[in-house]
């Protein structure tokens, strides 16, 4: 998914939601904050020795057009099997491998599931879920 300053996206405010966390936009001098989500399982920055604030700051200063594209936003699937070391060393690999090949910053987020049915969610947010049985969700921004 491209986020584009024409479609009146920040990346910093991408982050912070995808890192369920509070970040400050110094170009738009405004706090994003992803209010009360929950859910990260695993956060790790790849190719930058800051913080994730700093990287969206600094990417968002780096481009002067105003329909900019400052982040993509990756989605794959992870296979529901793995634990979820494995599935945040199979992100690594990835994240790792784009870092080679493109050279770029990753920002890698792997998120609980959300449930359609409230019962399963709750039971979930109490830790009483089984996350063996559980797909994940992955952002990589």
């Amino acid at each position: 998914m491209l986020h584009s300053r024409a479609d009146g996206r920040s990346a910093v405010k991408s982050a912070a939601y995808t890192a369920r966390t509070t970040f400050r936009d110094a170009r738009v001098r405004r706090r994003f904050s992803p209010g009360r989500k929950g859910g990260l399982l695993s956060h790790e920055l790849i190719n930058w020795t800051g913080n994730a604030e700093e990287l969206w700051n600094a990417a968002e200063r780096s481009e002067r057009r105003k329909n900019a594209r400052v982040i993509r936003e990756l989605r794959p699937s992870l296979p529901r099997e793995l634990p979820l070391p494995e599935q945040v060393r199979l992100v690594r690999g990835f994240c790792l491998w784009l870092r080679d090949e493109y050279g770029v910053a990753v920002q890698a987020d792997i998120h609980a599931p959300r449930f359609l049915c409230p019962e399963e969610e709750k039971r979930h947010s109490a830790g009483k879920a089984d996350f063996a049985k559980l797909p994940f969700k992955v952002s990589l921004a």
